[in-house]
């Protein structure tokens, strides 16, 4: 809105001849002089409608992505400071080498803003409308495409100070700003950044803080066997650490158990008859369960983002999406294909112990998948945990239809039937 007030009052006049050139030039960049004031006046002019148009699309595009991430108030920041150094060394070079031509415009201060979308969400899309063709590109691919024509100009014009020139400089200082407050955490890209989708630029530490790669070894951190690390999450049954193959229970849980053991001590050596103070709480089962789950006023977002972050094959990401889900008891509101999508890629990427919990949620749904869901639970006991035992255990509560009910047996139950008997079958024969 700045830039189209300011364009109205100063270019626009002098081109309908209402005030002189001279009136407005004081506001340009003007190469035989230094003079602060214009390093911030300069980047709100323009020369003509078509200048301006051009910078507002950009502006839109890419200030849209960086005011919804930062704020209003540190985008203002960003556009000033950016476009105040910018102005600064290009007026001083303009000076030191004797350029004449004036500059004005905000194209400096867009280079650096589309490269700060460039890291803080690369896989946007930009979408274009020529005449009657609409396609899009994402943001990585059109912002590389610009600032590599800007590079080859500076490269081949020589020394001189040119708007390409501009562009590159405000470029490398979004990207230092842009890169700053993400390794800040001042803000939240939810993990679409490119530096979380890019080990190797986790590697530099101006881009990623000492703080962030000890919270990522933290969470892939396993202080127990696979299963029983995964049953840890807050959301789960400690109860089920044992018919799922863990040796032995968190820590926490047994300091609860030890407790409780000692109250029911106390108690009987009182006499006293215990009292429930809270409420009792009611499992839910199937259905109410995953209705209760979808009814949070959280879901429908993390569900969102979860799904998102699958599509996009980030793991990391999706994973820390489903444990703030299970966290907060909502994972069983998660349909069956999404909670086998997730399994099925974790295990393809032989991070069994983040396979587990899905699987988990899958069984205690007690819906079509579920049989599915120990199939490959029998799986990981056998070829991960080395537990023939509890495999077949898992296999066996995989129940055999009724005879008398063929009709209303799917493809998909005889097939879960056949790989379990193929399965069951083989472990006796090695046992």
């Amino acid at each position: 809105m700045t830039n189209v007030v300011v364009f109205c009052m100063t270019t626009l006049s002098c081109l309908f001849g209402q005030i002189e050139f001279d009136q407005i030039s004081w506001l340009m960049l003007m190469p035989d002089q230094i003079n602060p004031l214009q390093w911030v006046t300069c980047i709100f002019m323009h020369g003509d409608p078509l200048h301006l148009i051009s910078n507002l699309f950009f502006l839109f595009v890419f200030g849209l992505i960086v005011e919804g991430k930062a704020g209003s108030t540190r985008f203002a920041l960003i556009y000033l400071g950016i476009g105040s150094i910018v102005s600064a060394v290009s007026q001083v070079g303009m000076f030191v080498l004797g350029s004449e031509a004036p500059m004005l415009g905000a194209s400096g201060v867009v280079a650096g803003l589309m490269m700060i979308a460039l890291l803080w969400a690369p896989d946007n899309d930009v979408f274009w409308l020529f005449l009657v063709w609409r396609f899009e590109t994402a943001i990585a691919i059109f912002a590389l495409y610009f600032i590599a024509l800007d590079l080859m100009y500076v490269i081949f014009s020589g020394l001189v100070i040119t708007g390409a020139f501009g562009h590159i400089l405000g470029a490398t200082l979004g990207f230092f700003a842009g890169g700053y407050l993400l390794r800040t955490e001042q803000v939240d890209c939810d993990g679409w950044d490119a530096v979380s989708r890019h080990d190797w630029l986790k590697q530099y530490r101006f881009l990623y803080s000492d703080k962030q790669r000890q919270r990522d070894a933290q969470l892939q951190q396993d202080d127990f066997s696979p299963v029983t690390s995964a049953l840890q999450l807050e959301g789960c049954n400690v109860d089920h650490a044992v018919r799922y193959g863990s040796t032995s229970l968190p820590e926490i849980a047994k300091s609860n158990l030890n407790d409780r053991k000692q109250r029911e001590a106390k108690r009987k050596a009182e006499g006293n008859k215990p009292k429930r103070r809270y409420k009792r709480i009611v499992k839910c089962e199937g259905a109410e369960r995953t209705a209760k789950s979808q009814s949070h006023p959280e879901f429908n977002r993390l569900a969102y983002v979860l799904r998102s972050s699958l599509k996009a094959g980030n793991l990391v990401e999706a994973m820390r999406h489903f444990r703030s889900m299970d966290s907060q008891q909502l994972a069983h509101g998660l349909s069956e294909s999404t909670l086998m999508e997730i399994a099925k890629k974790l295990g393809a990427a032989k991070q069994w112990t983040d396979a587990v919990r899905p699987l988990v949620v899958l069984t205690e749904k007690k819906e079509s998948m579920a049989d599915e869901a120990r199939l490959l639970m029998a799986r990981i006991q056998l070829q991960v945990m080395k537990r023939r035992d509890l495999a077949i255990k898992t296999l066996e509560e995989i129940q055999t239809p009724d005879p008398e009910s063929n009709a209303g047996i799917t493809a998909s139950t005889q097939n879960v039937v056949r790989r379990r008997d193929q399965l069951l079958q083989q472990l006796r024969q090695t046992a």
